[in-house]
């Protein structure tokens, strides 16, 4: 196979939501990317549906949600929404308000039509239908085969990223990984429900397991079931009616009549994370990276910011010439985000047994939630609300510590030609620099030399009180640098994030 005959500048293989994502922003910025996926067309089967605060602010600004502030303007006011932990209604989830709602319902196939046409119109090339047979890398490249319904086809490309799921091919080419095997099972469908009142709502945990119901009396309902008698023994066989139903009575010790069953499937606790989330010229992001059981909807929230992390440093790296020894910053930024899921999702697993032994753990969160520092911590690890980038902390001490890495609050500034907030300022996939008008004045020499193809430099009237006078953001969101006054420093790390020249 002549892996010369097609050449591109990224290949990703898997088209689900990160992928897209991924794809469009790399295609926004000029980059030459090949998606692969398997599937003809977008799939309908109900999936994820609950979008966290960050995703929220980061899809907002793609100019993929138009949203309006939840309840003020003031990006100091925080809004709370009930949520639950292990089942659990210990928890509230927390965000600003100025970036719209705190969670937000959105079916995932909608969301995937939507960040489709972005890539599409961003110019990226999706190919459906195709499956990926072999994945190989070099010093110089990654080279991928693939077949369609008529041919065998090759391409190779300067960097590959596999977003292909729990069951990855890329993954499998190269990277180690670690396992926890699974401990319970759980089975779940949409049906209509005989007599919805002996369906209790929402989650309820019972004597022999748990339930999970969005119970609608005039149509389907979505129904869950948790059983922790050990994994099941035909976890990759189709799921019957007759199972679930079964399992549905074991658990609520009554038979609860179902017609219209559909979309059948079977889950468990089980957990696998990449140990590293690069392997020389390939990426991880999403399912492939980090796999575990869908509690509190972090899996597809955590690989829509894996896609966006990944996406500005490659586009940095290809088109910019950024030192390739960024794109290690993603492994070193995203993975611990990725295991702190793996961790709080093996917890919740464990409080959600039922089993006696299990009572003095869940009394003991129950009271230790009561306090609000350690309320506000696990909310914030479940939203990504507190996500905070430590490598990018400095010990320039001109650089106010406690802003770098943060993710700047979708803050509206008075300037010249009106006002424009931190979400429209980015919609661009651009990184941004906000001055001060008066540090602008006093730094001016500084800032004719901070020019870049990807920076758009702001200059409002004032910054609001508490933050610093220069920030520095980047095309994700995140504070890569913030003083007092403007310096060479910003120099500095506008070419370490961004790059220094033009191709």
């Amino acid at each position: 196979m002549n892996y010369e005959r097609e050449q591109t500048e990224v290949v990703v293989v898997g088209g689900g939501p990160v992928g897209m994502l991924l794809a469009g922003d790399l295609a926004q910025q000029g980059v030459k990317v090949l998606l692969l996926e398997r599937l003809e067309e977008i799939s309908t089967r109900p999936k994820a549906g609950t979008f966290h605060t960050r995703t929220v602010a980061t899809l907002a600004r793609r100019g993929l949600l138009r949203l309006q502030p939840d309840s003020s303007s003031d990006y100091n006011v925080m809004d709370y929404q009930p949520f639950h932990f292990a089942g659990y209604p210990w928890l509230e989830v927390r965000g600003h308000s100025v970036e719209g709602p705190i969670t937000l319902g959105l079916g995932q196939s909608d969301l995937e039509r939507v960040l489709e046409k972005r890539a599409l119109t961003q110019g990226a090339d999706i190919r459906r239908g195709v499956t990926v047979t072999e994945i190989l890398q070099d010093e110089k490249a990654v080279k991928v085969r693939y077949t369609t319904a008529q041919e065998e086809h090759a391409v190779s490309a300067e960097y590959g990223v596999g977003c292909d799921g729990a069951r990855s091919l890329v993954r499998s080419s190269g990277f180690s990984v670690t396992d926890y095997p699974p401990t319970t099972w759980s089975v779940t469908c949409w049906a209509v429900v005989g007599n919805p009142r002996q369906l209790p709502p929402g989650w309820n945990t019972h004597p022999r397991g748990v339930t999970m119901v969005n119970l609608n009396p005039y149509g389907h309902s979505r129904i869950s079931v948790f059983e922790f008698d050990g994994p099941a023994s035909e976890r990759r066989s189709p799921l019957s009616v007759q199972e679930f139903s079964q399992s549905l009575d074991r658990v609520l010790g009554q038979h609860i009549e179902l017609s219209g069953v559909q979309y059948l499937d079977r889950l468990s606790d089980f957990i696998r994370i990449a140990d590293s989330y690069r392997s020389g010229r390939l990426f991880l992001a999403g399912d492939a990276a980090h796999v575990h059981p869908p509690l509190g909807g972090q899996g597809l929230n955590t690989g829509l910011q894996d896609a966006v992390n990944l996406a500005f440093k490659i586009v940095s790296v290809i088109a910019y010439g950024a030192d390739p020894s960024l794109l290690d910053s993603y492994d070193a930024e995203r993975r611990p985000v990725g295991e702190a899921v793996v961790d709080n999702s093996r917890v919740q697993a464990l409080l959600m047994n039922p089993a006696a032994e299990f009572s003095p753990m869940r009394s003991f969160f129950n009271r230790m939630l009561r306090e609000t520092d350690v309320h506000d911590w696990l909310s914030d690890q479940i939203s990504g609300h507190g996500l905070h980038y430590p490598t990018l902390h400095t010990t320039d001490p001109n650089i106010h510590e406690g802003r770098a890495g943060e993710f700047l609050p979708n803050i509206t500034f008075s300037v010249s030609d009106g006002e424009i907030s931190v979400a429209e300022a980015l919609s661009d996939g651009k990184a941004l620099l906000i001055v001060s008008a008066g540090t602008a004045i006093t730094a001016q020499a500084v800032l004719e030399k901070v020019t870049h193809p990807r920076l758009r430099v702001l200059i409002p009237d004032e910054i609001p009180d508490g933050l610093p006078q220069a920030i520095l953001v980047r095309p994700d969101g995140y504070i890569a640098w913030a003083s007092s006054h403007l310096d060479n420093g910003v120099v500095t790390a506008t070419h370490t994030w961004l790059g220094g020249s033009v191709r």
